[in-house]
């Protein structure tokens, strides 16, 4: 149980935004989804000790990390293959591989947009993106 409130929870934290959410409101969603407040506490602590979540005084956030190499792109799926999808980035279509996604597989779906910590990268002549942290579903 605590599994699938630590995914609902993820999302609506990615859905938040980068100033992130109270824990009052987010108790107050998670408990709209049918999830009681301590499964919902369970949840926010175990990505806190994940480092997935933030702890604030009053506030939970999505961090941003420092992963080198990165910058915060722009992603929109257009097309789900098997294997890959094509996504645009920044204006660019790019190839996205599972090895190279590191979210959730529930943003994988076409139209969907988010904010994310990545690069683009040349393979064999393609535009190839690797996604290393979600930061925000637009």
């Amino acid at each position: 149980m605590v599994e699938h409130a630590k995914r609902t929870l993820y999302l609506k934290m990615l859905e938040a935004g980068p100033d992130g959410a109270t824990a009052e409101a987010l108790y107050e969603a998670m408990e709209e989804e049918g999830f009681s407040r301590d499964i919902a506490k369970a949840a926010i602590g175990k990505l806190v000790k994940k480092k997935h979540l933030a702890e604030k005084p009053g506030k939970v956030t999505v961090p941003l990390k420092k992963i080198p190499g990165t910058e915060i792109i722009t992603v929109e799926v257009e097309r789900v293959l098997p294997g890959a999808a094509m996504v645009s980035v920044n204006g660019q279509t790019a190839k996205l591989t599972p090895e190279n996604y590191g979210g959730p597989r529930k943003l994988l779906k076409k139209n969907t947009a988010f904010k994310a910590q990545g690069n683009l990268y040349q393979l064999n002549g393609e535009l190839h993106v690797a996604i290393r942290h979600i930061v925000q579903v637009l």
